[in-house]
This record gives structure tokens, C-alpha cells and sequence, in this order.
């Protein structure tokens, strides 16, 4: 059986393309400190839009999708679960909610781990959630996740490992953050959401370690537009990983790239407000001048969650009304294009 030896197997990773990210990682993590300091109340508008942006992403990876329409209506309460999918959604979005408010309450063990599992599956009418996985299965390929008669001890050694290396000295997080969940998903300790909880376990122990950018911008959403890297950084680093002789590098690469591009989002976001003596419509024109092709509402509001739907809706019937826009395609379906 592995063996998890976190603060120990961490050391070996400081390789220079890693050291490259990490380095520029904390210089974004410098200017974010900065930014949170000086513009709280500006960016607090970024919260909501993130935590949308995130359950929407993290569930349709999983392929658990409903109408855009909804989704709204189901995240504000406004509309009553109609349906399996609907119900994890609605989860996923309460659980991801308490850990961005409850961060540094919320310990990273495998008891919590359960009741974030439970907790999922909070509306659900005909799952239950909060319990380690009953029977074994095989994902794509060859690599075998740990037993489920093992899954407790093996969880109960991965955290055990995972918290005593950051009692040591000379601990790096942003190696063994993502070191830990490749760890838990070679556990696969759950039948189902296993995948979406560790994206939660990612958001929860970036917010611990002052990694700030997944609570203004969406973490999942990276990781879905990255989510054909990952599938080839997991199965370049799980070779060997019972035997412990695996190899962390693929995938400490892919985490620390996802966060990187998190970072970037973040700060052109605060860089739109930097330039906020231009008026809303000012700042949506100028961004569809400068997308290059088609756009749409949904993308819009995306990069701009502190302008409203109706504001986005006048400004683009405007923009269309001049000649400087083109609107095309109906419904869900539409979109805009830049006359010439």
C-alpha cells in the first residue's frame, strides 16, 4: 500500500520550472494582498459572479449541467430544485459558499472531508452522501484506486501526513497542496463527487494559505477550460504511485499553471476597475472591441460582475442601434459581431 510521506516526497520537487510558477505565483499573491487592502469594497463585487462561475464549472467537468436560465433562480433560492442534477448543483454551491466564509474554521480531516461530502448532497431526495465509497471501481485505463476496505486508514494517513509536514520547516504549500490531492484522488475515497470534492478541497486550502484569487475569481473554471491537461497530468503522475514510486511533477505543474491563470484573471478584473473613470457602457464597448470575434451576454457579465444584466442588455441594444454591433443568432443561441 503507498505510503504518504508528504513533507519528506515535497522535497524533491523544487525543480526549476517549478520554483518559476511558485516564485510568480507569490508575486501575484503580493499585489493581491495589495489590492484586498486597499480595494476591498470594490472588488467584494467579484464574490458572487466567482462562487456561480465555480458551481456551474465544477459540476458541468462532472458532466451534472441545467438550463442557464435556472441557474440563477437555484442559487439565490429562488427556484426549488426540480431534479437530480439541479439538487447537486444547489450543493455544490451552499458547500463551496460555507468554506469561502468559513475557511480558517474548517480543518482539513477526513471527518470534514465526510460532512462536505454529506453536505453535497444536502437536496438530494434519493442520494446520500457522507460515507466512503462501499465497492471498488477502475477508472479509464489502468491505474486502480485505492481499495474501499482500505479508504479510511489510507485517508486517515494521507491528512495525518498531510497536516505533521506543516509542522516542519521549510514547507512549501504550493507543492504539497496539489501533492495532497493527487493523493486523495488516487484514494478516489467516494463513489460519486469525488472530482468535485477535490476541487473544493483546492479552493479550501488555497483560502487557508492566503492563496485569495479563488474567492474573486473561479478556480473551476480554469480548470475546465484545462481539464484535457489534467487528465494527462494525472496519468503521467500516478505510474508507480502504489509502489511509491510515482511522480508528482505533471501534476504540481498543471495546479500551479491553473492558479497562475487564476491570478491573471483576477488582476485584469482589478485592472477594470483601475479604469473605472470610464462609464460601464464605455468599459463594455471598448471590451467588445478588443474580443476580436463573437461575444456573447453570459461572457460579458463573466467580465464584469459588477455591471448588471440590465445594464449589459441597454448597452448592447445601443451598441446595435448605432451600427457598431451586430446581433445574431436567437435565444440562448445569441451573439454579437463587430461591424467593420
Amino acid at each position: 500500500m503507498h505510503k504518504f510521506n508528504l513533507y519528506e516526497e515535497h522535497k524533491h520537487y523544487f525543480t526549476p520550472e517549478i520554483i518559476a510558477l511558485v516564485t510568480k505565483i507569490y508575486q501575484y499573491k503580493g499585489r493581491q494582498d495589495l489590492f484586498i487592502e486597499t480595494r476591498e469594497n470594490e472588488i467584494e463585487c467579484f464574490k458572487s459572479s466567482a462562487r456561480k462561475m465555480s458551481t456551474v464549472s465544477s459540476n458541468r467537468i462532472s458532466g451534472i449541467t441545467t438550463a442557464d436560465s435556472w441557474i440563477d433562480d437555484l442559487i439565490d433560492g429562488q427556484r426549488d430544485p426540480k431534479n437530480i442534477n439541479e439538487e447537486e448543483i444547489t450543493g455544490y454551491h451552499k458547500v463551496l459558499s460555507s468554506i469561502l466564509q468559513n475557511y480558517d474554521y474548517i480543518p482539513c480531516k477526513p471527518y470534514y472531508i465526510l460532512q462536505l461530502h454529506r453536505d453535497l448532497y444536502c437536496f438530494c431526495r434519493t442520494k446520500n452522501g457522507g460515507q466512503y465509497k462501499s465497492f471498488d471501481r477502475r477508472p479509464k485505463g489502468s491505474f486502480r484506486f485505492v481499495k474501499s476496505s482500505d479508504t479510511e486508514r489510507a485517508m486517515d494517513d494521507l491528512f495525518d501526513s498531510y497536516d505533521s509536514a506543516f509542522e516542519r520547516k521549510g514547507t512549501e504549500p504550493l507543492i504539497l497542496i496539489p501533492m495532497m490531492l493527487l493523493d486523495f484522488l488516487c484514494i478516489h475515497p467516494f463513489s460519486d463527487a469525488t472530482y468535485r470534492i477535490s476541487r473544493l478541497l483546492a479552493v479550501l486550502n488555497c483560502c487557508k494559505h492566503g492563496f485569495f484569487p479563488v474567492k474573486y475569481t473561479s478556480l473551476e473554471l480554469v480548470m475546465e477550460k484545462h481539464k484535457e491537461d489534467f487528465n494527462e497530468a494525472f496519468i503521467d503522475s500516478v505510474e508507480g504511485w502504489h509502489e511509491n514510486d510515482s511522480n508528482y511533477e505533471p501534476f504540481i505543474n498543471w495546479f500551479l499553471s491553473v492558479l497562475t491563470e487564476a491570478y491573471e484573471t483576477f488582476e485584469d478584473r482589478v485592472e477594470h476597475l483601475r479604469h473605472n473613470e470610464k462609464t460601464k457602457p464605455q468599459m463594455i464597448e471598448d471590451h467588445i472591441r478588443s474580443s476580436g470575434g463573437k461575444i456573447t451576454k453570459k461572457e460579458i457579465l463573466g467580465c464584469f460582475p459588477d455591471i448588471s444584466e440590465i445594464t449589459v442588455e441597454r448597452t448592447l441594444h445601443d451598441l446595435c442601434e448605432k451600427g457598431k454591433i451586430k446581433k445574431q443568432g436567437a435565444s440562448r443561441a445569441t451573439f454579437y459581431i463587430k461591424c467593420s
